[in-house]
């Protein structure tokens, strides 16, 4: 038996390491406590002592509308970009600083309670890609593999943003 890369010493973990861990449980499990959306997958990018990138995946049987999703998602993601850019362990180690959406990958995505996308009117999967805000809804008419998802509204994160903000300070009717 050869092996080129095998060792019985620990490998130690940097203290940034470990931290950004923490503040991702704390973020996923706090998701999950509030807005019952479960962790589906999750990555990121750490190389040469820098965290460059964050990748977190949910789903959840949410029916949202265009508005009611971009409020989730902005949320989400001012939550967890607010927790690492204040965290004074991250900081020094943060590829950028400050963590900015564009070093955040969040995707989430929403089915029934059988398993089944929701409905064609329902947003049913956020992500972020090229400085922009996709929300998609099922194309329960689609005839060709891949055309399954439709696109119900695009916008830049700082619209939505924006969109969110006033939303928050509107008075309700």
């Amino acid at each position: 038996m050869i092996c080129t890369a095998c060792s019985n010493e620990p490998t130690s973990t940097a203290p940034y390491e470990t931290r950004i861990d923490e503040i991702q449980s704390s973020f996923i499990a706090q998701v999950k406590k509030k807005y019952d959306l479960s962790l589906e997958a999750f990555g990121g990018s750490m190389m040469d002592n820098e965290i460059s990138k964050i990748s977190l995946y949910f789903e959840g049987n949410n029916h949202l509308k265009v508005n009611e999703a971009r409020s989730l998602y902005v949320t989400l993601s001012e939550m967890l970009l607010n927790n690492i850019n204040q965290d004074k362990v991250v900081r020094p180690y943060l590829h950028d600083y400050p963590f900015t959406i564009e070093n955040f990958d969040l995707r989430l995505s929403f089915y029934d309670k059988q398993g089944r996308r929701v409905s064609e009117e329902n947003v049913c999967l956020i992500f972020y890609v090229k400085k922009k805000i996709y929300y998609c809804a099922y194309n329960p008419h689609a005839e060709k593999l891949g055309d399954e998802l439709a696109d119900l509204h695009e916008e830049t994160y700082e619209a939505a943003l924006e969109a969110t903000r006033m939303q928050l300070e509107s008075p309700i009717n």
